[in-house]
């Protein structure tokens, strides 16, 4: 079977409302984590919020049995990140 991968909504900083790069980057990595086929991705809860901890991020793996987590921040300053 095919290891399991947990993505966690990646966390955005902006000075802007961040709600649309937070689903524009969860969508992105989804989309390619699927097309590679390799990895069976694993829901996250529905309220499920991202983080940059690592035994957070190893907690949240384990509740919902995924084998890995990618889990991170993304900032955005003025026009660059």
């Amino acid at each position: 079977p095919a290891p399991k991968l947990l993505l966690l909504p990646v966390l955005v900083h902006s000075a802007e409302d961040p709600t649309y790069l937070r689903e524009g980057l969860d969508d992105m990595l989804t989309a390619r984590l699927e097309r590679i086929g390799a990895l069976a991705l694993v829901e996250p809860e529905p309220n499920m919020q991202g983080t940059t901890r690592l035994a957070r991020a190893q907690e949240m793996g384990r509740r919902l049995g995924a084998d890995y987590v990618l889990f991170g921040s993304f900032t955005r300053f003025g026009q660059g990140a």
